[in-house]
């Protein structure tokens, strides 16, 4: 039982009395094959019927059209028609006389189904039994915008009236080049509902051989659609899906391999997995950028080849800052992405190791050593604590986000920390509104613990290339961020339900804030 059904679309032109009939021709399987046509859109049609009889006996099922006013009406009216009496034998006039047909009262459409229904009898007599059935989509002559889009609509209505699994097939010969293009556009759209476009075909009339006009397939070609989608999809969104469909046929190994490699970094990405996003970045761009290299001696020949190379620019392009950048520009691109999670997960991750190794936050070498001794203590007294604790991560981030607020600051003596500063000034105020997307307590607890890891400067056991007012609002900024990539872990555990933390647009401008005074204060 067949389980595909077979459907092509198409826009109908109109066909002359004293237009001449052609030879075709396409390729399948390596050979040539010839049909014979007076109408633009015979040769199509007879070309895939007579393709999926040779297939496993497969048939067409379904012809949808789309008719303007002119194909709908006689052929004896058409505009371009001569005097019927001076028409030659073996024209058109006698294709209409050996269908039974009367010349005076036939219509281009009439023409169109009896010609087809007669060739496909010929290749199959189950035809005969089960003709091809029509949908026939009316347009007027002249088609607003408006009626195009909707002949469109109309039409891909009616191919899924089969089913989602449906194999189609598109003519772009016929009809006004925008409703053609229509078409295309929405067989694009039929792809959700799993309608797969099996061929595009179109005639080149301008470059006829030996053995006819040429039925080329442009499939490659207009697939350029699903390519600029592709490529849209990867860079804002992280999905490889839709490239990957694209090069599915390609026989170049190469891009098989980077296609797999951009999966594997983007699902460490959508994972927040910062350090395989950070670990693995270098091998994504070395490969795109040897491929690059090589096309550019060795062009590929299939047409899906040579646009790949168009992909790897447009992917280096893309995720410039992500794969070239520190931390601050890969922060702002994730903001940029919409990668929310990923750009809290960066900032509270990775930003305390970045404030280290830029000399923003970093301890003084007594403090080093005095961490160093801590660390060699601990893993030597209690190593299953230590191993949970601080093993499994990266020293630098434990050093700011572990050590100072949960060990470093007991060893203080009692008073020496600052017990606040007795201001009477809104603390916003004093900020100059610097931190207006969030509220005055968050504020100020933020504030709080940014004075800790300054205290740690005023007794010497910090330094940093910036400036103490610059350093304490790059701190404020992490205790603010810190709390948001919690809130966003376990935006529901509160019993209504709505969560805790700032909203998006606050969320995105403090972020974007943060990596930004980070930039500035380091050039």
């Amino acid at each position: 039982m067949q389980k595909k059904k077979n459907v092509l679309l198409l826009c109908l032109s109109p066909v002359s009395i004293n237009g001449e009939e052609y030879t075709y021709f396409y390729l399948d399987g390596g050979n040539v094959y010839q049909v014979r046509g007076f109408m633009t859109n015979e040769a199509p049609a007879k070309s895939v019927i007579e393709r999926l009889h040779r297939d496993g006996g497969k048939r067409l099922d379904k012809i949808v059209l789309i008719s303007s006013q002119t194909t709908r009406g006689k052929i004896i009216d058409y505009k371009k028609n001569k005097d019927p009496s001076e028409q030659e034998s073996g024209s058109i006039k006698d294709k209409i006389v050996s269908l039974g047909k009367d010349l005076e009262q036939i219509t281009h459409l009439e023409y169109y189904e009896e010609v087809v229904n007669a060739f496909a009898v010929n290749i199959d007599e189950g035809y005969r039994e089960k003709p091809i059935s029509y949908n026939i989509v009316p347009i007027p002559d002249k088609a607003e915008p408006n009626e195009v889009a909707r002949a469109a609509v109309e039409a891909a209505d009616y191919v899924m009236m089969q089913g989602n699994d449906v194999d189609l097939y598109i003519d772009y010969n016929g009809g006004p080049r925008n409703v053609a293009f229509m078409v295309l556009s929405i067989s694009n759209l039929m792809k959700i509902r799993e309608v797969n476009t099996k061929e595009i075909m179109s005639m080149n009339f301008d470059n006829p051989g030996k053995n006819g006009i040429p039925i080329q397939r442009m499939a490659s070609i207009f697939e350029c659609v699903d390519l600029v989608a592709g490529i849209n999809e990867y860079v804002n969104y992280g999905r490889v899906k839709v490239l990957k469909n694209y090069f599915k046929d390609s026989e170049d190994e190469r891009i098989h391999e980077i296609l797999s490699a951009m999966e594997e970094f983007s699902n460490y990405l959508q994972l927040c997995r910062t350090r395989d996003v950070l670990n693995y970045k270098q091998n994504l761009k070395e490969k795109l950028q040897e491929y690059l290299d090589n096309t550019q001696t060795n062009p590929g020949t299939d047409t899906r080849d040579v646009l790949f190379s168009y992909v790897v620019k447009d992917i280096l392009a893309g995720y410039r800052d992500l794969l070239d950048g520190d931390m601050p520009e890969v922060i702002k691109w994730c903001v940029e992405k919409d990668f929310i999670q990923q750009a809290l997960t960066f900032y509270t991750d990775r930003m305390p190791i970045y404030f280290w190794d830029s000399g923003i936050f970093h301890p003084s070498k007594e403090e080093d050593e005095r961490y160093n001794a801590f660390l060699k203590e601990y893993k030597q007294s209690c190593r299953k604590q230590f191993n949970k604790e601080y093993g499994n991560y990266n020293k630098h981030y434990c050093w700011m986000a572990k050590y100072i607020i949960n060990v470093g600051i007991n060893e203080f003596p009692e008073g020496k920390m600052s017990k606040g500063t007795g201001r009477n000034m809104s603390i916003k105020d004093i900020f100059k509104n610097e931190f207006d997307m969030v509220s005055s307590g968050e504020l100020m607890k933020a504030e709080r613990l940014a004075e800790t890891f300054m205290e740690y400067m005023k007794a010497g056991r910090v330094d940093s290339v910036v400036s103490k007012p610059e350093l304490k609002k790059i701190l404020i900024e992490y205790n603010l961020i810190k709390p948001q990539r919690n809130n966003a872990n376990h935006a529901s555990d509160d019993q209504t339900g709505r969560g805790n933390g700032l909203g998006y647009k606050e969320t995105c401008r403090l972020l974007y804030q943060a990596a930004d005074r980070i930039q500035k204060v380091l050039k």
